[in-house]
């Protein structure tokens, strides 16, 4: 590698490490905070658009990859960069171009380069085997969990424990959501105490399936809470922005919840808070994504009047459920409007492959969540019922299990330390879903128990498909693999 041009070299070598989601590389979004190279060894520091990013092991392991594949460099050394705060003006011409930024916004900064290279995400360290138990107590949970629902919905199935009709929900948000999202920000942080979040979930994940204890599993539930909520402060602490307050509150949600269900609450006036913190967690990563589109004061004031409304709904249906959860509702209306005008998946929607794929299934889970708005505030919040059905699982299949379907062939590389093979096929669970869904409430308010009946087991036929697919494609990927493709 010749001295004159190693810092370009080494630039270039970067460039086919991309940011999965915004489907732009890490030197034009502006992650490149420093380089420094002796002779054949080449050290790099990197930064990340948000804090405790769950991709950021993978994106500095890929950088790495990158680096020593590149003739010359022998050695290479990636490392996160401490207290950095990226801004929009960090971005080239060329990644403005790709993200659908206006002309008139866009900010040149002399000496870098607008010409793409394009690769997938690559993985050469071992598989981080020790996730895996962490991983799998929450599929199985999600699979007791979705069994049992089915026989609550009127499917006449075996049961190993009938006390998996009652727990359904509380399998679903703590054993199953609460363990995957209590990993995935564990991982991000890379702090070994952050790993008490998911531990504590996936041990409530477990005691769902063999034990028949409330207060048990409600406190390792409680437990797991309260330390997922411990890492959004730390990262407050460092990162003061709404994106983290926001998520911040959204743990904060889930633990008042579980502390709710450990005081014997009946679970549906504890779902508020559950439904609170799933949507916040999810909006307040949009929000973090958003930056990239330069927000104004207005865009954010918005955001913060949305999530106000969310947070009263909670507060307020803790004293009157059904104006409680009226106000809820058109909380969840209105952010659901505020994320389909201004989340930046109406602009990575118009690229391929998996950055398609992931903007398609957040965009499907917007409008399943002004579906609930609807409803909710409409009828209301009865506690039960077919009404309350299909509000519920507008939320919670509708836009939660999108966000999933969307994320997860992102979130389980960096996880696992594991490749995985996107494939255009992953839209059959994406469709399966959604037809299942709009079955259902076809049976919700038609009175058609049967078709009620069969949109159900679409739906968990999605979820299945979509546990295989996902399976299959980290088996049977390769070292060196891409994870998207057209």
């Amino acid at each position: 590698m010749s001295s004159t041009n190693t810092d370009k070299q080494v630039l270039d070598a970067l460039r086919i490490v991309m940011d999965p989601e915004m489907g732009v590389n890490v030197v034009d979004l502006g992650l490149v905070e420093s380089l420094n190279i002796a002779g054949s060894t080449v050290s790099v520091s990197l930064g990340m658009t948000s804090p405790a990013c769950p991709v950021t092991p993978l994106i500095c392991r890929n950088a790495k990859e990158a680096l020593l594949n590149t003739e010359g460099i022998e050695t290479a050394e990636v490392s996160v960069a401490e207290n950095f705060k990226w801004t929009p003006d960090r971005m080239t011409p060329f990644a403005r171009q790709m993200l659908g930024a206006k002309p008139e916004d866009m900010v040149f900064t002399p000496g870098q380069a607008t010409e793409p290279l394009t690769a997938g995400f690559k993985i050469s360290e071992k598989t981080a085997w020790h996730r895996i138990p962490f991983l799998a107590f929450a599929m199985i949970c999600l699979v007791c969990g979705l069994w049992a629902g089915l026989v609550r919905l009127g499917w006449e199935w075996p049961l190993v424990k009938w006390y998996w009709l009652v727990v359904h929900g509380p399998m679903m948000v703590g054993g199953f959501l609460g363990t995957v999202i209590g990993l995935e920000r564990a991982v991000g942080l890379g702090k070994k105490w952050a790993t008490l979040a998911p531990l504590a979930a996936a041990l409530g994940a477990v005691s769902f399936l063999v034990i028949e204890s409330q207060p048990f599993t409600a406190a390792l539930i409680s437990i797991g809470s309260l330390f997922l909520s411990i890492i959004f402060m730390s990262i407050l602490r460092n990162h003061l922005n709404l994106a983290t307050l926001t998520m911040t509150l959204a743990a904060v949600c889930w633990l008042i919840g579980n502390l709710l269900w450990l005081s014997h609450s009946i679970i549906f006036l504890v779902v508020p808070w559950w439904i609170a913190f799933l949507v916040l967690t999810i909006a307040g990563e949009r929000l973090e994504l958003n930056q990239f589109l330069v927000p104004t004061k207005p865009t954010l004031a918005s955001f913060i009047c949305c999530s106000a409304v969310i947070l009263a709904g909670c507060v307020v249906s803790v004293q009157n459920y059904d104006l409680g959860s009226r106000i809820l509702a058109a909380g969840l209306f209105a952010i659901a409007i505020w994320l389909w005008i201004h989340d930046i998946a109406r602009r990575t929607v118009k690229q391929q492959g998996l950055t398609r794929f992931t903007a398609v299934s957040l965009l499907m889970g917007y409008f399943w969540l002004v579906v609930a708005g609807i409803i909710g505030v409409y009828y209301g919040n009865q506690g039960a019922g077919v009404i309350y059905d299909a509000f519920i699982h507008s939320v919670f299949i509708g836009f939660v299990f999108s966000m999933i379907f969307g994320h997860a062939p992102i979130i389980f590389p960096s996880v696992l330390n594991r490749p995985l093979n996107y494939h255009s096929s992953f839209y059959i669970h994406l469709v399966m879903l959604h037809i299942g869904l709009v079955l259902r409430l076809i049976g919700n308010f038609g009175d058609g128990w049967e078709i009620r009946l069969w949109g159900g087991l679409i739906s968990t036929a999605a979820v299945a498909l979509f546990i295989l697919n996902t399976v299959r494609s980290i088996l049977f990927s390769t070292r060196g693999s891409q994870t998207s493709t057209p």
